[in-house]
């Protein structure tokens, strides 16, 4: 039988490094972008550019639809916002990894730097996290919940925020959201389980997306960057370059 305490803590525990290593690669993302800044902008410059002009070619195929068929087009001007245009981005064939530094996770361990932006994880973890239900209370809901306000009263606890997100758990009936709270702040919850091996199921599941998450943040360009020294950078600087020439922002 599965321990449900190991799992809640584990969870927990896990919770925790994701929000430092969360934090830590919105630091290390602003260095990133300041180190690279001229390159960025000649990326982002050639996107506006190929936008502006798909924008125009979109236009000018409706206008000769148009007059190929007698329509007559809504009066007005075109007003085409550059930054209102979806850009695809184009994956591209990967680039090579670069040499791991002394300590650092080799290639072995999974694929190399992303780009800035979060990766999806693979097919089969949204699959799972899909997959995984989300666990039920029995009938004591209402009794934790009254335990959670007393907890964060705003008389007690000083904050209203925290009484406020988990009223707004409740009333939008998130289960999952009121025992998250009750685990992150040392609450037993077993009385309010009916099925043990189904919560342990759903916060492995969770503990399973963390940990990818992780692993995602720390394997991109910004995080990659940071670490390593100076003398691995002047290496690494012109995988980097092709990395965001490539991939973009």
């Amino acid at each position: 039988m599965t321990d449900l305490t190991d799992v809640m803590k584990r969870y927990k525990h896990i919770k925790e490094k994701l929000i430092i290593v969360e934090n830590q690669f919105e630091k290390f993302k602003q260095v990133f972008q300041a180190d690279f800044e001229p390159i960025i902008a000649e990326v982002e410059a050639v996107r506006i550019t190929q936008a502006e002009m798909e924008a125009v070619r979109i236009i000018q195929q409706e206008q000769q639809r148009n007059a190929s068929t007698g329509t007559v087009p809504v009066a007005g001007n075109v007003n085409v916002s550059l930054r209102e245009i979806p850009q695809e981005e184009d994956p591209g064939p990967p680039s090579p990894s670069p040499s791991p530094s002394p300590g650092k996770p080799s290639s072995d361990d999974g694929p190399g730097p992303a780009k800035m932006t979060r990766r999806i994880p693979k097919s089969e973890d949204v699959e799972t996290a899909v997959a995984a239900k989300k666990p039920r209370l029995s009938g004591q809901l209402s009794k934790l919940y009254r335990k959670l306000c007393k907890r964060f009263h705003p008389d007690v606890h000083g904050d209203d925020q925290e009484f406020l997100k988990i009223q707004e758990k409740y009333e939008s009936g998130d289960n999952a959201g009121l025992l998250d709270t009750a685990i992150q702040n040392d609450i037993p919850i077993d009385e309010y389980i009916d099925n043990r091996e189904e919560m342990a199921n759903y916060w492995q599941q969770e503990i399973s997306r963390m940990e990818q998450e992780i692993y995602n943040l720390t394997h991109m360009l910004p995080w990659v960057w940071c670490m390593a020294d100076e003398r691995t950078r002047l290496s690494l600087r012109p995988t980097m370059i092709v990395q965001i020439q490539q991939h973009g922002m």
